[in-house]
């Protein structure tokens, strides 16, 4: 499973003047790059900087530290300035890690609302099911799965309103 605190920045930006660039700074040809690598870099250029989640997926060609990494990567004939940083400390931030587990947490108290409810009989038998159902859905949208639909931040806001709705749906049902 990828874990959200184990993030990545890749940004990109053209270079224009190259005496601007340090005789140190690595120099790597797109091509020469691994396909991870060339996705991440191309994505960077258009999007303004990409975040990667899982070290799994960080492209090798890199170093991933809590300290701004730059490299020169020649992509089409015009160089641009690569800084990357991460690390599993990146993102831990308290408020946004609870964040991101709100719509684990929201959903397992929706499945006990299921259960008290189909306890007293408020419920058809098929309902339980439905809702296991449509919440397996839901959870293959998290980082199982590498964010292949949402981002984190999507993921998080898709639960949010998740849990408005079932506390709306509790509270109709209560009156």
């Amino acid at each position: 499973m990828h874990d959200w605190g184990e993030k990545a920045g890749i940004r990109a930006e053209p270079i224009e003047n190259t005496s601007s660039v340090s005789e140190e700074t690595p120099v790597l040809q797109y091509e020469s790059l691994s396909p991870n690598a060339q996705q991440a870099i191309r994505v960077a250029i258009q999007r303004d900087g990409v975040t990667i989640y899982g070290t799994e997926d960080w492209p090798d060609e890199f170093a991933y530290t809590d300290v701004l990494r730059q490299y020169v990567v020649v992509y089409e004939g015009q160089p641009y300035r690569v800084t990357t940083a991460g690390g599993i400390g990146v993102g831990k931030d308290p408020v946004e890690r609870t964040a991101f587990q709100l719509p684990f947490v929201g959903y397992g108290l929706f499945l006990l609302y299921v259960k008290r409810q189909t306890d007293r009989d408020d419920l058809s038998p098929r309902t339980p099911g439905a809702f296991v159902g449509i919440g397996a859905s839901f959870h293959l949208l998290g980082p199982e799965f590498d964010f292949w639909m949402l981002s984190p931040i999507g993921f998080s806001a898709l639960g949010f309103i998740g849990f408005l709705v079932i506390g709306w749906w509790s509270i109709r049902d209560a009156l």
